[in-house]
């Protein structure tokens, strides 16, 4: 059997904080330069979307669920209602599981408040809510 004995010497850190550099320095050199004429365009949060989409939810559903409204590169819009435990009928695997139910509506061309009003009837029915009710709250 070979008794070879293993190295005591460990990094600095000093030479860990110049390999670093050095890696910094090579990661800038490989990385492609960004050019000043590209123009990055970041997607607005909820407050760009048409402000009577969300209150057309909240009047059918309440103000107890979230609303996050998609806007993808391809495909057409789609408005996730989130609706918390209290209000949920979702079996409680599913809570273990996703820790969350999302109801999703999707908008195709030409559609607009009227779909979004009968998505949230539809899910108003489902979950035993009345939508008379939740008016009443609101006002």
């Amino acid at each position: 059997m070979d008794n070879k004995k293993a190295k005591t010497e460990y990094a600095t850190k000093e030479e860990i904080g110049e390999l670093n550099t050095k890696f910094d320095k090579l990661i800038d050199v490989l990385s492609p330069e960004k050019k000043e004429s590209e123009v990055v365009i970041e997607r607005q949060p909820e407050t760009a979307t048409n402000p009577k989409w969300v209150q057309a939810v909240r009047e059918i559903l309440g103000d107890k669920v979230g609303v996050n409204i998609l806007y993808p590169d391809n495909g057409p819009v789609k408005i996730q209602i989130n609706i918390p435990r209290e209000l949920s009928n979702s079996p409680e695997d599913l809570w273990d599981y996703y820790k969350c139910d999302i109801r999703t509506i999707v908008l195709n061309s030409g559609e607009g408040i009227d779909k979004i009003k009968l998505g949230c009837q539809k899910i108003a029915k489902n979950l035993g809510i009345d939508p008379r009710s939740v008016r009443n709250q609101i006002k």
